[in-house]
């Protein structure tokens, strides 16, 4: 039971750091500092995607049930 609050604990950490990559890529949009980098912006942005699918649906597969 301890190992399954573990995973969940360790999702949300995850999930968190993708939303704050994702928070710092729009404040980049909004208020660019400098010249933006589109192909670096594009990555960043594509890899936020990936990264969020690949992580909710681990999270949701190895802790499904065990917090119900």
């Amino acid at each position: 039971m301890v190992d399954n609050y573990r995973q969940a604990e360790k999702c949300i950490k995850n999930a968190t750091n993708i939303y704050m990559r994702g928070y710092d890529v729009a404040m980049e949009i909004i208020y660019p500092a400098a010249e933006i980098d589109v192909y670096e912006l594009w990555i960043e942005i594509a890899l936020i995607m990936g990264n969020s699918s690949v992580t909710y649906k681990g999270c949701f597969s190895s802790t499904e049930g065990s917090l119900f």
